[in-house]
């Protein structure tokens, strides 16, 4: 048996979306193991989607993003180009900030013109 949704409106459901995807929420810890040094070529990876998704209009959020990744983010300038008001601690946060829909897009997330 599946949970019902509460009744009324639901800010994340019921707000237009820009596309059949509008926010692509990458859970960060379940991809990076404990203590482990983030290399250049997972920051490259992880700015290549993000150049990705921001081309087909989509917001990159991390969630789960711990100290030692936000430090690593920061030193190759993702933390900037994705956002640091969509870099969240747990999943749960990423998603309270969806169903709000309280981003506007952040300049990063503008389309390239040179395609």
């Amino acid at each position: 048996m599946t949970a019902s949704p509460p009744p009324g409106p639901h800010p994340g459901r019921d707000r237009p979306a820009r596309g059949p995807l509008d926010w692509f929420i990458l859970n960060i810890e379940a991809n990076i193991e404990a203590n482990i040094e983030v290399d250049i070529t997972a920051l490259d990876a992880m700015e290549e989607l993000r150049t990705e998704l921001a081309d087909r209009g989509i917001v990159l959020a991390l969630a789960r993003v711990k100290q030692d990744l936000l430090d690593d983010l920061r030193a190759y300038g993702l933390e900037e180009k994705i956002g640091p008001d969509r870099l969240f601690p747990s999943l749960p946060s990423a998603i309270i900030a969806y169903d709000r829909g309280a981003f506007p897009p952040h300049p990063a997330d503008q389309r390239r013109d040179d395609q």
